[in-house]
């Protein structure tokens, strides 16, 4: 029995250091111009300069969008996702009701790229929407 948990214990210690979206990242992922306000983890940013960064080297999944003069920033979770771009261009992703925009994905050239689970606010607004969101991709200024 003690075994069997110190082998659980190794094993989710294990997972700790498991590539994931943000494990292909520089600390500093993407910096972008966003010309359009937009909303991440039911936050709405202005439009602006904005960068993205890894919150922490232990959970990778854990990122942060700071605008450039540090006036906003959001700390959301992500998820791998495995849609790399065949470019050198990195790219993010929203998804677009009506008005509303929304991240939705970072993607980066021949790597995984994080994708985020829609807000509560994404989903109310895609109610009131009869139509599928419409993808708006921005790319950002470059990788750091």
């Amino acid at each position: 029995m003690l075994r069997t948990l110190s082998l659980a214990a190794l094993g989710v210690g294990l997972a700790a250091f498991a590539p994931s979206p943000a494990a292909a990242f520089a600390p500093d992922l993407v910096t972008a111009h966003i010309p359009f306000a937009f909303s991440v983890h039911n936050v709405t940013l202005p439009a602006g300069d904005y960068e993205i960064l890894g919150v922490s080297d232990v959970d990778r999944d854990a990122l942060e969008i700071r605008s450039a003069d540090g006036r906003h920033a959001v700390v959301f979770l992500s998820h791998e996702s495995r849609a790399g771009l065949p470019g050198t261009t990195p790219e993010l992703v929203f998804d677009r009701y009506g008005s509303l925009m929304f991240l939705h994905a970072i993607r980066l050239p021949e790597e995984s790229g994080a994708a985020l689970n829609p807000s509560r606010s994404e989903l109310q607004a895609a109610r009131s929407v009869s139509s599928s969101p419409s993808p708006q991709s921005v790319t950002p200024k470059g990788t750091n």
